[in-house]
């Protein structure tokens, strides 16, 4: 059984157009995906980049080992976002750039920026 929110969005998309309409009758447009890799150690480094384009990106845990996330270079094991090994992370609310770290050895993070 397909739930009523799945439901309300299958009905909004568009087969013809492949894009999904919105409840105001626009149509949302995105730009091209753009997909990276970033291998975080214990000292926090950049994972994605600020860009006042972006409308979403995707975080995802590809290692073995916690990363720890944030919007600054000052972020830490004890302060930051874990995503843990499999895990991932979701942001389509800011432009921010985006910082992690590993408590011990390397990470793995595969991105999606759109």
């Amino acid at each position: 059984m397909v739930s009523s929110a799945t439901q309300a969005i299958i009905q909004a998309f568009d087969p013809v157009a492949k894009v999904l309409n919105t409840s105001n009758g626009s149509t949302p447009t995105g730009g091209t995906p753009t997909v990276s890799k970033a291998t975080p150690g214990t000292s926090a480094g950049l994972l994605l980049a600020a860009d006042a384009n972006r409308l979403s990106s995707l975080f995802m845990n590809h290692g073995t080992v916690t990363v720890y996330i944030g919007t600054t270079a000052g972020v830490t094991v004890a302060t930051g976002f874990p995503i843990y090994a499999g895990g991932g992370f979701e942001d389509n609310l800011t432009t921010s750039a985006w910082y992690g770290i590993v408590a011990s050895g390397t990470g793995d993070v595969r991105m999606v920026a759109v």
